[in-house]
């Protein structure tokens, strides 16, 4: 087949195989991976100038193959890509090499000796998938729609400020999930370091419509108070009281049969923002499902570890994805503190971050102070691709301090999703005032081009 674009590059070294660098493309036929394995194919390939640059032609290539082979080994120096272009778009699509070499015509010794051409089939083994550009991706929240230069969120999700971005369908092209780029810019000034980022995708658990974040004062139980307060989401939380030191329940949300319809039977990490610090070491909390009647599932019975604002509580799934019009049920909150007195502690909301298996979430940790806010503002960024995430600093100097939990992060095509953000700062605060102006990215991906 005919090609304006077969290449090979490591970013800084290019070989075009089609056009220029003294090679003509006589064959080419990408090949489509059948099962998700890595692709081995070929490109015939005349080598058409002199003895000495038709070498150095052929050293370089080969150095390029070496330079693959380390990086699937090792994770070290530059990738190798190999870019195709099928047609004359103008826009080459890309695949990362882990091994290849030049095989020589069987009667390469005469055109080596005399300066005439020589023919080779150039082979490689790539990856099961081609990446388009970079390209930006619209995102749409109360602040904005459609927006590609900056996207403000918050801590909280109330009627002032969200802490959500969603993604229309038609912006997410390609027939393969892709790995996302994304950018927080920490735009609250003098706001202190932000050490903890959690991030989810809904895409399965219906994100046009899911309410993801249930707030302390909507809760009920024996010894709650609403209380209001300008710092929280929704300006109230819950103050709960109770004296037992048996495990009790405290809170009880009702969640309908909509919302369990809406999320699908999708598994969900319920975090939980507190008012102020946690007052505790020693309280043990557990997050049930029941029915009037019964309890419908049991959850894991975690230690409050600190006393930050910002936990995780537990995993869980909600709903079937096999009924529809499903019963309403409870989501219950236990405590125990073996302890005599009143015991209290001050929620401001539940969060529900959808999770796909370990993919579609991350949490990051710092192990410095985090992404600065004091005087200037710093960025996180988590380029999946790529396979990094780092702070960078006012001097434009970059800080790879971020561990990273879960899987990776991926844009799927075709339909809408919906990120979920929460951050807490290196003192444990987790202000609902805090804000970041979000940017993302992605490379479409196809199995075949």
């Amino acid at each position: 087949m005919t090609t304006s674009v077969l290449r090979i590059t490591d970013g800084t070294t290019t070989k075009n195989f089609s056009t220029g660098d003294d090679m003509k493309l006589i064959k080419f036929e990408p090949k489509a991976s059948p099962d998700g394995k890595d692709i081995t194919e070929s490109a015939e390939v005349h080598f058409t100038a002199v003895v000495a640059t038709n070498r150095a032609n052929i050293q370089l290539i080969n150095r390029l193959f070496e330079q693959a082979r380390n990086y699937a080994k090792t994770e070290t120096g530059p990738r190798v890509y190999v870019d195709f272009d099928p047609g004359s778009s103008g826009t080459a699509w890309r695949s990362q090499i882990t091994d290849g070499r030049v095989i020589f015509d069987n009667e390469v010794l005469g055109p080596w000796q005399y300066d005439t051409r020589i023919k080779t089939t150039i082979e490689w083994t790539r990856q099961p998938f081609w990446e388009g550009a970079l390209t930006a991706v619209p995102l749409t929240n109360a602040s904005a729609s459609d927006d590609v230069a900056g996207i403000t969120i918050t801590n909280a999700d109330d009627a002032t400020a969200e802490n959500w971005v969603s993604i229309k369908a038609a912006d997410v092209v390609g027939d393969l999930p892709a790995p996302i780029k994304l950018q927080m810019y920490n735009s609250k000034s003098g706001a202190d370091a932000t050490d903890e980022i959690y991030v989810f995708n809904n895409v399965y658990s219906t994100p046009a419509s899911l309410a993801h974040v249930y707030e302390g004062e909507d809760a009920t139980g024996a010894g709650i108070t609403d209380t209001g307060s300008a710092t929280d989401s929704g300006d109230f939380y819950a103050d709960i009281d109770w004296t037992a030191t048996t495990e009790t329940l405290i809170a009880t949300w009702a969640i309908s049969g909509a919302e369990l319809d809406y999320m699908n039977g999708g598994r969900f990490k319920v975090l939980v923002r507190w008012h102020a610090a946690f007052p505790y070491a020693d309280v043990w909390l557990r997050i049930n499902q029941e029915s009037a009647n019964s309890v419908i599932k049991t959850g894991e019975q975690r230690l409050i570890p600190d006393l930050r604002e910002l936990h995780e509580l537990d995993t869980q799934r909600f709903g079937d994805a096999e009924l529809a019009d499903q019963a309403a049920i409870n989501l219950t909150l236990y405590a125990l503190r073996d302890e005599a007195g009143t015991h209290t502690v001050e929620l401001d909301y539940l969060m529900f971050g959808a999770v796909d298996g370990d993919n579609g979430w991350k949490r990051f940790t710092s192990v410095d102070w985090g992404v600065a806010g004091v005087a200037y503002q710093e960025y996180f960024t988590y380029d999946a691709t790529e396979r990094k995430a780092y702070r960078t600093d006012t001097s434009a100097d970059n800080h790879p301090e971020f561990s990273e939990y879960g899987g990776d992060m991926m844009l799927i095509p075709n339909v809408v999703q919906k990120m979920y953000f929460l951050t807490c700062d290196f003192n444990g605060l987790a202000k609902v005032d805090q804000t970041w102006t979000i940017k993302l990215w992605y490379r479409p991906r196809r199995n075949a081009l």
